[in-house]
């Protein structure tokens, strides 16, 4: 029973060492409990102006080209990020490929969210998304995409956060839905 109680003594010590050390270091009991991650999904809408330019022509058949696509706008996520839609702007890079059946389409989109919220803390997030899509909007399927996104916070209290996730999405001529899953250390 003695050696119990000077076990737990020299334990309680140890403790109140670690502590004092980590608190001569900057850290608090809040700045470690903020090391835990957040995680959820949510939807992405965006209002985008689209341009098209012309790279070369399949080699079988030179009516069709493929096309190096651009879109700029504002995105809005709802979710466990969101944002409103005029702080969030979206660029969106795609190397059209119609030569391959179905047709496929590598893109990176860079979102920029001025005033992000996530788990109650708000500031500015990048992220940037690595994807692929396949078939045509034209398609009676449409498209089809998925990929793979980063999150890095620029400011405010979420000029720390790092993340990433998962998105998906499929669109037509008359529309579009984007989803994603994240898992977000906030701070």
């Amino acid at each position: 029973m003695r050696i119990m109680s000077i076990v737990g003594i020299g334990g309680a010590f140890a403790a109140a060492a670690v502590l004092l050390f980590l608190a001569q270091m900057g850290w608090t009991p809040s700045r470690i409990e903020s090391q835990e991650v957040v995680t959820g999904g949510g939807t992405i809408t965006e209002q985008i102006t689209r341009t098209t330019q012309d790279i070369t022509p399949c080699p079988d058949d030179p009516t069709k080209i493929v096309q190096l696509a651009r879109r700029v706008g504002n995105a809005v996520f709802d979710g466990l990020i969101s944002n409103a839609l005029a702080d969030g702007q979206v660029q969106l890079l795609a190397l059209l490929d119609p030569c391959a059946d179905p047709t496929q389409s590598p893109f990176t989109i860079d979102y920029s969210l001025v005033n992000a919220t996530v788990a109650g803390l708000t500031g500015e997030l990048k992220i940037q998304v690595t994807a692929i899509t396949t078939g045509s909007v034209f398609d009676p399927g449409g498209t089809k995409s998925m990929g793979h996104f980063t999150i890095q916070g620029v400011s405010g209290k979420l000029k720390h956060a790092q993340g990433q996730g998962l998105i998906v999405a499929h669109a037509t001529p008359t529309s579009s839905f984007r989803a994603y899953y994240a898992e977000i250390r906030p701070r």
